[in-house]
């Protein structure tokens, strides 16, 4: 009973400041308007957290996934400027996320350069690029608005992005929990030299680690390029650090001592939640409140995700 409150103890908490939110500030907190909003905007940040999830489980540290999200977000428009069609437009985006993978597998891969560092270096090397793109602007508009629809549509009254989310959530849960690749990544993960002796591949994994990590970003750039019609470069900047507070946080929950698809999109929305509550609460101290609230939250979360994978 005590281990399985502490696998949703995630859950609780996030159920406990729905309830204190409705309580303190019902007027703002407790409308359908910013239910939507939330779901809506953080359903791009549980795409981006589960490519790094991918990531993590092979042991990987993929810093870059925020820079391939931003360098998407600027080439989509960009495409669609130079008057390519939006289906291609999205379709090029995603060949330039699987790009990204590519080069990042051969730095670490052949390169031997260390992951942190190989990733933080392409976070440069993509911005510049995108500074190239759009003329040292940062940002891109005249978004078609067909392309536009796609990702402000409410089918059912539910935002278009939160179908995107899922789908994709559900394409990592199963390729994670029931196929031969993602028991081989976890392999990896837990031990490479191990894995190596047991015969895996370990080189080529590490490739489609990549590949998938940095196509999944690309994705979340183009679902939030569509949500929001317009195309900035910095559009990735904000959600690194809850990426990676959410995927720590989310490996302490529902399958502990693991990296894993649920406890990613429950810790998430506890995240978002947290924030936006004590935003409206603190308005006038909002612009630093979500920063602090992130930093402490990754701390917070790799500590206690250091502490079940040891135990577990």
């Amino acid at each position: 009973m005590i281990e399985s409150s502490g696998r949703l103890s995630g859950v609780y908490v996030t159920i406990f400041l729905i309830v204190l939110f409705t309580v303190l500030i019902p007027e703002n907190f407790a409308t359908s308007v910013n239910a939507r909003i939330i779901i809506s905007s953080e359903a791009v940040a549980v795409i981006l957290a589960l490519a790094l999830v991918i990531a993590l489980s092979a042991d990987i540290l993929d810093v870059s996934v925020a820079g391939t999200m931003g360098m998407a977000v600027v080439f989509v428009g960009w495409l669609q400027q130079q008057g390519v069609n939006p289906v291609w437009s999205v379709v090029l985006t995603l060949m330039m996320g699987l790009v990204v993978g590519a080069i990042n597998a051969l730095n670490i891969i052949v390169l031997k350069v260390p992951a942190l560092i190989a990733t933080l270096g392409m976070i440069s090397v993509l911005t510049a690029i995108g500074y190239w793109l759009t003329d040292g602007i940062g940002v891109v508009s005249g978004l078609s608005d067909g392309f536009k629809r796609a990702g402000q549509a409410q089918p059912f009254s539910i935002p278009a992005p939160v179908f995107y989310m899922l789908g994709v959530a559900a394409i990592v849960h199963y390729v994670l929990e029931y196929m031969p690749f993602g028991r081989k990544i976890r392999a990896v993960g837990d031990n490479r030299d191990a894995a190596r002796l047991a015969g895996l591949r370990v080189e080529w994994l590490t490739l489609k680690v990549l590949l998938a990590s940095s196509g999944i970003a690309a994705f979340a750039g183009v679902v939030y390029a569509a949500r929001l019609g317009t195309a900035p470069l910095d559009a990735g900047d904000p959600y690194l650090l809850t990426t990676f507070a959410a995927a720590f946080l989310g490996s302490t929950q529902i399958r502990p001592g693991r990296f894993n698809v649920i406890g990613t999109i429950v810790a998430v929305y506890l995240l978002a939640i947290g924030i936006n509550g004590v935003q409206f609460l603190y308005p006038n101290s909002s612009v630093w409140l979500k920063g602090l609230f992130s930093g402490c939250a990754l701390i917070v979360a790799v500590a206690l995700s250091v502490r079940r994978r040891s135990t577990s």
